[in-house]
Formats: structure tokens, sequence, C-alpha cells
């Protein structure tokens, strides 16, 4: 038996699969946090900047956020509503607490 084995959970032990199972979905929720936060400074960046170029980028990583956060709504069950023009705030109902 390795070092490794011994550090390792059994795969028959159900506590350490909740564990895991717990561990995958609190990082989901942040990941979704993430987006929505990516996705309002996004907007926010927009306001403030004058560059056509750097609007356009931001632009892009707005709707790539939103267009993330919209899979992991439809992946959960939860349809979407229509998003405002200033960005997804974390009372969204996208996002789990």
């Amino acid at each position: 038996m390795s070092e490794n084995d011994k550090t390792q959970p059994s795969c028959d032990d159900a506590a350490s699969d909740n564990l895991s199972a717990d561990a995958l979905e609190q990082t989901m929720e942040e990941v979704v946090e993430t987006l929505a936060l990516t996705h309002q400074a996004a907007g926010f960046f927009q306001k403030g900047n004058r560059s056509p170029r750097e609007k356009a980028r931001s632009e892009q990583v707005r709707q790539t956020a939103e267009a993330m956060l919209n899979a992991a709504a439809d992946q959960a069950g939860g349809g979407c509503k229509q998003q405002q023009e200033d960005g997804v705030s974390l009372d969204d109902p996208r996002i789990v607490h």
C-alpha cells in the first residue's frame, strides 16, 4: 500500500461521496457568483470607458458571462428572467447561496 493509498478515502465510503458532492456544489455556486460579478463589472466598465475597443472587449466579456449564467440556470432547472441593462446582481435567482 503506497502512502497515497493511505490518505485517499475509500470509494465505498458514503461520507466521502457526500463530501465530494458538497464540495462540487459549493464550487459551482462560487463559479456562478463569480460570473455574476464579472457580468456586472463589465457593464460598469462599459459605462465608464470611452475607448470603443475597450467597450467592445468588455461587451464580449459581459455577453460570455451572461451566456454562461443562462446555461447554468438552464442546467439547474431554473428559468431565466430578462436581464437588467446594468448587469446581474447577487440577488439574481440563478445564484444559489
